[in-house]
């Protein structure tokens, strides 16, 4: 998926689903979403991460599991986020953050960079900032190269909706480098992508130096 390769990705994740499925493994197939919904994320179609996560969630909430659920939790609230429900986006960053054990690095990743988000939209500027630093600094002493792409991305998410652009776009740049590093050729893509978008943004893109200069 990492590559662009949705359409194998999907047979291979379904399959490996049903065959848990198949033999009962419930606990196991219940985490498919783990690495169904990443690869719908990359595909773009949010919806079906969603209904993946979803099912997963339930499915552990019955089986009163309480380790994986707030890893599933979090991912949920960021494909809302992301959907632009903001309201169910922070009732899950809650139970992700309320459920995950101190040393789940996951789950206190996720919650951390959803709740910097909304926070930033809610114009709580400091506390973002602080809470999306947190984020970084516990993925940054992973190995978790794709992961770290992800909170920079988010960090230029806050960034932009701070009107701090040169910020974002630094932000971006890391992420693409981080993405590159991994083999995430389409995050790295969209992130260049989004970089491109927000020059376009800035005063005097488009015109030449003498425009500019006569301008000033």
């Amino acid at each position: 998926a990492m590559r662009g390769n949705f359409e194998v990705a999907r047979v291979r994740y379904r399959r490996s689903r049903a065959l848990l499925e198949e033999f009962g493994w419930r606990f196991s197939a219940a985490l498919t979403s783990h690495d169904s919904a990443p690869v719908e994320m990359l595909a773009g179609d949010l919806d079906v991460a969603e209904r993946g996560l979803r099912k997963d969630y339930r499915t552990l909430e019955l089986m009163g599991e309480r380790n994986y659920i707030s890893t599933t939790a979090g991912m949920l609230a960021d494909v809302l986020y992301l959907q632009g429900r903001y309201r169910e986006s922070a009732e899950f960053t809650a139970i992700c953050r309320d459920r995950a054990s101190a040393d789940d690095v996951a789950s206190q990743f996720l919650w951390r960079c959803v709740q910097a988000k909304l926070l930033a939209r809610e114009r709580q500027y400091e506390q973002s900032d602080a809470i999306i630093a947190e984020a970084i600094e516990l993925i940054g002493g992973s190995d978790w190269v794709d992961w770290q792409g992800d909170g920079f991305m988010d960090l230029a998410e806050i960034c932009r909706l701070r009107g701090r652009i040169s910020d974002a776009l630094a932000a971006l740049a890391q992420a693409s480098a981080r993405f590159a590093a991994k083999g995430n050729v389409v995050s790295a893509r969209r992130a260049d992508r989004l970089a491109a978008n927000l020059r376009a943004s800035l005063p005097g893109a488009g015109q030449s130096p003498a425009q500019q200069a006569a301008q000033g």
